[in-house]
């Protein structure tokens, strides 16, 4: 039984290295076609202002974020500050900059676990909180990638493209309103929480799992049922989404290129799709690969994508990890100095 355990992890581990190998190997082969002073000029040539410009769309963003979260718990009956929810966002930047699950659930694990914590939330709010979240911004994404391959070029796919978009959208939200607006926990969701559960040794009945789904459906269901709060929700994802494509624009304009937004849709929603397979940290390698590649194939100079993705990056990566871990520490000391004098 050890053998085999231990096979499997060697396999695992042989595989990732692959992965790995493969990501520095196109990495290199994209910078090895064109002459490296080439990125090195274009860089020179940056518009430090615009830069600098794209850099505050981000953390404005943060602010849009924090806001979508807070009007969100507000439905829920729980008040956060707008200081405590944008903390806890960039904390959650932090961990998903850090760990491999950039999209596939570091933000609703860290966002809930920081909350708890520094609010003292319910874990069930923030995950209904969090859910909410999602199925307004799944149709904005859908949206995204559906009409930025329309626009590209109206060929018969894309006609199909949209015609799925159309059909699949109906379908969400027809399935969404049966489950939340009716408050319904089905028999199949709850035994399958409650294996689960069993799996990991948690001793709850599958009456208390019933229980517990229930509330959370009901907690879910009453935001998307507040009109006022739901109305403002999606006011301001579509606010975070057009600040997400201006900050690209932005980074573009520093040198100069006009970007063509269907090319900006496709890259935002293809490359979070690729930030779900948990390979490195903050996708390393898997998302700039996908930025990199749609750019080329709008007809964008390489030396220009790169250039592009190196400041994306900056932006993203570098400076909002930095400013996370600030962020993290200040919840650890304020947690810890709440705890100290209780």
């Amino acid at each position: 039984m050890e053998k085999k355990t231990e096979r499997r992890s060697w396999r695992r581990k042989l595989l990732y290295a692959l992965v790995i190998v493969t990501i520095v190997a196109l990495v290199f082969f994209f910078i090895s076609r064109e002459n490296l002073s080439q990125m090195v000029q274009t860089l020179q040539g940056t518009d430090y202002r615009l830069f600098l410009l794209a850099l505050g769309v981000y953390f404005f963003g943060m602010v849009l974020w924090a806001l979508r979260f807070k009007t969100a718990l507000l439905a829920c009956h729980q008040k956060v500050t707008m200081k405590s929810g944008f903390l806890v966002v960039l904390g959650s930047v932090f961990i998903n900059n850090i760990t491999p699950f950039t999209y596939s659930g570091g933000d609703p694990f860290a966002r809930s676990f920081l909350l708890k914590k520094v609010c003292n939330t319910p874990y069930l709010c923030c995950f209904a909180s969090l859910l909410s979240e999602f199925l307004i911004d799944f149709p904005i994404f859908l949206s995204l990638f559906v009409w930025g391959f329309f626009l590209k070029e109206i060929q018969l796919i894309s006609i199909l493209l949209i015609i799925a978009w159309a059909a699949g959208l109906s379908i969400f939200v027809l399935v969404t309103h049966h489950m939340f607006h009716r408050n319904e926990a089905p028999r199949k969701i709850t035994g399958f929480i409650w294996r689960i559960g069993r799996i990991f040794k948690k001793s709850l009945t599958e009456n208390q799992v019933e229980g517990h789904l229930r509330t959370f459906i009901m907690l879910v269901g009453g935001i998307l049922k507040h009109r006022r709060y739901f109305a403002m929700m999606v006011f301001v994802a579509l606010a975070f989404w057009t600040l997400v494509i201006s900050r690209f624009l932005l980074i573009f304009g520093a040198f100069g290129y006009q970007a063509p937004i269907p090319m900006l849709m496709l890259t935002l929603t293809l490359s979070s799709v690729v930030g779900l397979i948990p390979i490195l940290p903050a996708g390393l390698g898997t998302v700039d690969f996908t930025y990199v590649s749609i750019f080329t194939l709008f007809g964008v100079p390489l030396p220009l994508a790169l250039s592009v993705v190196l400041l994306e990056r900056l932006i993203s990566l570098v400076i909002g990890t930095l400013v996370g871990g600030f962020a993290l520490s200040y919840l650890g000391i304020k947690s810890w100095t709440k705890f100290s004098s209780s």
